[in-house]
């Protein structure tokens, strides 16, 4: 297993963290596993096939003895499962690490990630699309206490756009410009008033427009 697909993963869960069940549940690492055993059952007879197969790390190879797939254990406890195309490069992983937190990887015939599927130890979830230069384009996250949050992201990598459900089932449709501040917020929102300590909870039907220093300079009803 390479090192650093891990680490790729990790980071792009600890992303996951900052911008805000059940999947895969080991299908590809049960066929692997078969496809080892199914190599043995045909080298010994069956009365004396185990039923417990055991090592560190499984490869699979194709017939000119290219590695295709790997399911191994990280010197840190982590599980990696990695799938390969026929140019070499990674094609899927599949990782358990450490701290609790799983994640899936989709990349392209060049290597490169397109798609992540990744749930933190706390439970947040994000499944997130990435371009060509590995910038983020979209993301869809539920965080600890459920909300889900739809984010779009600008060529640069930077959110601009991010549709999310509260705790109480309210919408808000939040834009940003490109350096990350709010310009307009669409539904559900709370503003500072004069009140030092107090906040005005604004209805789902309202829409509410700011200057590039947060302050409200138009807003309806």
């Amino acid at each position: 297993m390479k090192e650093p697909t891990l680490d790729t993963l990790t980071q792009r869960l600890d992303w996951l963290e900052r911008e805000n069940c059940r999947w895969l549940r080991g299908a590809a690492l049960v066929s692997l596993l078969g496809f080892a055993i199914i190599a043995l059952m045909g080298q010994t007879s069956p009365s004396s096939v185990s039923k417990i197969l055991e090592a560190e790390r499984f490869v699979l190879r194709d017939a000119s003895g290219r590695a295709r797939a790997i399911l191994g254990i990280q010197a840190d406890g982590s599980v990696g499962l990695e799938f390969s195309g026929e140019t070499g490069k990674p094609a899927v992983t599949l990782a358990a690490l450490r701290d609790g937190a799983v994640a899936l990887e989709l990349r392209d015939r060049s290597g490169r990630s397109r798609a992540s599927l990744g749930v933190q130890p706390n439970g947040a979830a994000r499944l997130g699309f990435y371009d060509q230069d590995g910038k983020a384009r979209a993301g869809l996250s539920t965080m600890t206490a459920g909300v889900p949050i739809l984010s779009l992201f600008d060529k640069a990598g930077t959110p601009r756009a991010a549709l999310r459900l509260l705790p109480d089932g309210a919408p808000t449709l939040e834009l940003l410009d490109d350096e990350t501040h709010t310009r307009a917020v669409l539904g559900h929102t709370e503003l500072a008033t004069a009140r030092k300590g107090t906040v005005e909870k604004r209805p789902a039907a309202s829409l509410v427009l700011f200057d590039k220093d947060g302050k409200v300079i138009w807003r309806a009803p």
